[in-house]
């Protein structure tokens, strides 16, 4: 293998590295700019830059990519998350297993119309 070939496998092997860090980190999206900044020093290799050349291309094209496309991909991935737990803030609930906030252990009922019947009815049956 000559040492062109040797850098290009170099990176492309950076490239495969990245794409696998990016899989394994879900949608950080960093490492998936640092494998297009490899690819792109991988073309600077074809083109038999030397391998100095290849570095800083690499350096500055990361860089470019994380400068231009962070706020972008930033206010893509902060929507808030959709829940209902603001429906419940100061409703009553029954508690079914004791709460330990320490451990993140306990259970309760939330306190509905339909709860409330069927339990009201169990109470009537045990009185009578």
């Amino acid at each position: 293998m000559t040492m062109a070939t040797l850098k290009i496998v170099f990176w492309a092997l950076a490239f495969v590295f990245f794409v696998v860090c990016e899989v394994a980190t879900g949608t950080a999206l960093v490492s998936i700019w640092l494998a297009i900044a490899a690819l792109i020093a991988m073309f600077c290799a074809i083109a038999k830059l030397s391998f100095l050349t290849q570095c800083i291309v690499f350096v500055v094209s990361s860089i470019i990519l994380l400068l231009l496309t962070r706020p972008v991909v930033k206010k893509l991935q902060n929507k808030p998350v959709a829940t209902n737990y603001e429906l419940d803030v100061g409703k009553t609930a029954i508690v079914i297993e004791p709460i330990d906030n320490s451990v993140n252990k306990g259970s309760a009922f939330k306190r509905s119309s339909t709860i409330m019947g069927f339990i009201n009815s169990l109470q009537a049956s045990i009185l009578l």
